[in-house]
């Protein structure tokens, strides 16, 4: 709201000059809860092992088509220090 933008009168309210007034900034705003366990395993299935090129196009098509595998989920697990 300190940037002036959003409802004019809400702005008005709180003292902040409007400098544009966008019907919908900052209106049906929802949280996006997320959780992430970090795990660890044997397997390398994390997202620096799917960086060649090869590897990368395949789960890039296999994500568009299957609507799974790696490129899917963002962020994944880190690779193990």
């Amino acid at each position: 709201m300190l940037s002036g933008i959003g409802d004019a009168e809400e702005l008005r309210q709180h003292g902040i000059a409007g400098r544009a007034s966008p019907s919908r900034v900052g209106k049906n705003l929802q949280d996006h809860v997320d959780v992430l366990p970090g795990l660890r395993g044997d397997e390398a299935d994390h997202l620096y092992s799917e960086l060649r090129a090869d590897r990368l196009a395949k789960a890039v098509i296999e994500g568009a088509v299957l609507g799974e595998g790696v490129a899917t989920t963002f962020p994944m697990r880190p690779a193990p220090s």
